[in-house]
Formats: C-alpha cells, structure tokens, sequence
C-alpha cells in the first residue's frame, strides 16, 4: 500500500492518505496504477442512484512516516522491544526505547518504503545514530550503518551473550529476526 501511495502521491495532487490503509481521491476516476489492481479496491462511496458502501474499519497499522517516533517490536514476540542504555543497544521485555526513522535525506513526512534508506536515531539526540560495530553488537553512536527499511525484517538478530543479560542485538546479513515498528 505504502508504494502504491508513494508512486500515487508524487504524480496527483488530488488524493488524499486518511489513514495507512484508507485513501480518498476528488476525481470520478481512482488512480491509474494497474500493477496494484489485484490488492487495491476502488468504490464510489455515494452516488445518484444511492448505492453506498460502509468504511472498512481501521486495522491499527502503524503509519511509517518518515521523522516519526518509533518503537522496534520483534513480530515473533511482541513483548521484545529495542531498548538502549549507555549507547547500548539490546532487547527487552522489561525496557524500551523511542527511536526516531527518517528517510536518509531531507525527506521528513513522506511515507517510508522498504526500498528507502533510512537513519534510526535517538529519539531526543539526532547526533546518536544507530551503528554497528565490527562484531555485529548494534549501538546508538555518532554513526550510522546503511539500512534500507527492508532491513528490519531479515537483519538484526537478539543474541543472548550471558546469563545476567539481556540479548544483544546484532546486525547480521539476511539471517536475523523480523523486528516491526509500533506506536
């Protein structure tokens, strides 16, 4: 949905994003987008002879717009965040932390795409950024590892490396958990 709104909005002025999945337009024609037909459903809502048709409700799908506050969730467990101390970066049940995800660029409220290359930073610091070091531990630092949003699904990994800690994440190449954003 998000790349159909992103390839939509950037040709047509005359559409609008109410919601992630909820879109209107002040045409009489949807959108000419024909590689999004078989997902896309375009209805008039009210027209001369009556016929309508109730909204969908809302699904609570997190709008990732660019400059936003997140949360890092890991989608087989939702009670793991990404949390931070000290530059450290981990994950936990117990603890989390607000990470600001911009488009790298000055692209601030535009809808990410898995594509776009993003900055995950501190929150309240834009200088902390997230990085990696060269055994893979993710950190908040004054650089940052070249990510594509894409990369939150396959790229990072919580490892436990004690007993008395909680997991490390670790960035590794296509092999890690898939980890969301949230509210």
């Amino acid at each position: 949905m998000d790349q159909w709104w992103r390839k939509v909005s950037s040709k047509h002025s005359d559409y609008q994003r109410l919601a992630p999945d909820y879109f209107t337009y002040l045409n009489t024609n949807p959108p000419d987008c024909k590689e999004m037909n078989d997902i896309m459903l375009f209805n008039l809502q009210n027209d001369l002879t009556g016929r309508g048709i109730t909204t969908f409700e809302h699904q609570g799908r997190t709008d990732r717009i660019s400059g936003k506050t997140f949360y890092i969730r890991a989608q087989g467990n939702p009670k793991l965040y990404w949390a931070s101390d000290n530059g450290e970066v981990f994950a936990s049940e117990t603890a989390r932390t607000r990470f600001r995800i911009r488009i790298d660029g000055d692209q601030m409220g535009v809808v990410m795409i898995d594509d776009d290359f993003i900055i995950i930073e501190a929150a309240t610091d834009s200088s902390k950024q997230i990085g990696a070091g060269d055994d893979g531990k993710v950190h908040l630092g004054g650089h940052s590892c070249r990510l594509r949003l894409r990369d939150l699904q396959t790229s990072f990994l919580a490892e436990v490396t004690s007993q008395n800690r909680e997991p490390t994440v670790k960035k590794i190449s296509g092999a890690g958990e898939a980890w969301e954003l949230v509210d």
